[in-house]
């Protein structure tokens, strides 16, 4: 049996006592070794335990703490100075995402007012020329025109044109230009006054911008100075007579709408603005038809103002014509306004002014024979026999009519068969007292031709009535 505590089992444990020491440090060593360099591969000091203690508290394990959080650099504090030159870090590339345009929504209008920013869209326009005209229609059409110019129309609404214009009187600044045809019964004639040739105009514009016409009338016949556009379009007129006949047109753009209204020398344009509606107007305005040619037998009437024996033109005639105008507007494939109207348009002969003529005196009359109702005072309707002025050689003896209400002796002309026409009215200062207080108010005072002259068939009277 081997003694165990011999000399050699002594330097048998200092040899494994060695072998162990050596081992640990060359651990220890390993261990510092690897852990400085792994440190500065990562660039942070601290960054084992760091792992180890992250590891630790996987395994529920403790762990030794890293570094204080001033100690890292870039967090807190003053970054801890480097010894010698500093490293050039490498740069991570970083990704940032594309930006996206973001759609901003479009703020809905608040069309409860009305706001110029979004009434710029020129939806129509239109001009019209009236030529050399008198200085009291020119000033009729300015001041139409300017009553109008600036109105502004909210959505849904509808524009009067006699509402905003009218009425067409002397009281309300018009001037008085004399009718083409009649006398005016209030104020202003419309026709010849220069107030439709801006009513016509706003149609025209009103029509082509595709907003709804409620109301509209055409003239009794057609004046060239209401042809539309450079092509001169026939049957875009719009006659208007204070309060009976009136331009009424709506807003359906869906967003207020402006008017602008303007008079250049001989010529008057009208401008619709607003909001785009994005429709499309589609105008289709046919041909005249069915031609009708005027009687070429002028029409004479007198005129007050001139001097006795002047005369001049002031309507050169036209003829009579149809024409089917009409308009759709649609949107998308969907039509939103049908508007269309068959128009018919009457022949009007030529039209000559002259003069007043000094109130015929009497004169003796040649002798001929006794007929009913000449020379023989006042020819009433009562008992009238119109044959009884025809002569032999089909001429008209005229009918005397001094003394005779002004509508009995119109009516009188015309059973005979001749014309009337324009009345001249006289009053004090007109003719003499004694002339004038001859007759009743509202009665004839004088004539022309002279009762009994012979005349042909169709030939114009004209009369003289006393007025107020």
């Amino acid at each position: 049996m081997r003694d165990h505590g011999g000399p050699g089992d002594r330097w048998s444990t200092i040899y494994q006592t060695a072998v162990l020491g050596i081992s640990a440090l060359v651990i220890i060593l390993t261990w510092v070794l690897a852990t400085r360099l792994f440190e500065s591969s990562i660039g942070r000091p601290g960054g084992v335990a760091l792992g180890l203690e992250a590891l630790g508290q996987v395994l529920g394990a403790a762990a030794p703490h890293g570094p204080a959080a001033e100690d890292l650099p870039g967090l807190v504090g003053t970054p801890t100075p480097l010894a010698g030159p500093p490293d050039t870090p490498t740069l991570i590339p970083t990704f940032s995402p594309t930006p996206v345009e973001q759609a901003t929504p479009t703020p809905t209008p608040d069309t409860r007012f009305y706001d110029p920013a979004r009434a710029k869209t020129l939806l129509a326009e239109a001009q019209t020329s009236f030529g050399n005209e008198s200085n009291d229609f020119v000033a009729n059409v300015s001041l139409a025109a300017q009553r109008i110019n600036g109105r502004r129309i909210a959505p849904d609404a509808t524009f009067s044109f006699d509402s905003t214009a009218g009425p067409f009187t002397t009281e309300n600044g018009y001037r008085a230009v004399s009718p083409i045809t009649g006398k005016p019964a209030n104020g202003v004639p419309t026709i010849e006054g220069g107030i439709t040739q801006v009513s016509t105009t706003l149609f025209q514009a009103a029509f082509w911008s595709g907003l709804k016409i409620v109301e509209r009338h055409t003239h009794p016949y057609w004046l060239d100075r209401l042809n539309a556009g450079s092509t001169a379009q026939r049957g875009l007129d719009a006659y208007v007579a204070y309060p009976s006949d009136d331009l009424r047109i709506q807003n359906t753009t869906g967003d207020w709408i402006r008017i602008d209204a303007s008079v250049q020398s001989g010529s008057v344009s009208v401008s619709i603005y607003g909001a785009d509606p994005g429709w499309s107007v589609n105008p289709d305005v046919g041909s005249p038809s069915h031609l009708v040619q005027p009687n070429p037998t002028q029409t004479v009437r007198t005129d007050p103002s001139l001097p006795p024996g002047q005369q001049f033109t002031v309507f050169r005639g036209a003829a009579g014509f149809d024409v089917m105008v009409q308009r759709e507007v649609t949107r998308e494939d969907q039509t939103l306004d049908r508007y269309g109207v068959d128009e018919r348009y009457q022949p009007m002969p030529a039209i000559v002014v002259v003069g007043a003529s000094p109130t015929p005196t009497p004169v003796p009359q040649p002798e001929h024979p006794v007929i009913p109702g000449i020379g023989q005072g006042p020819t009433h309707l009562a008992g009238l026999d119109p044959n009884a002025f025809v002569l032999p050689d089909g001429r008209i003896r005229t009918p005397d009519l001094i003394d005779l209400p002004e509508d009995e002796a119109q009516r009188v002309i015309t059973a005979v068969g001749l014309q009337t026409t324009y009345v001249n009215y006289q009053g004090p200062g007109d003719i003499p007292p004694a002339a004038l207080n001859s007759v009743p108010v509202g009665h004839v005072l004088s004539q022309i031709p002279q009762p009994g002259t012979a005349v042909p068939r169709g030939t114009t009277v004209f009369i003289a009535v006393r007025k107020a």
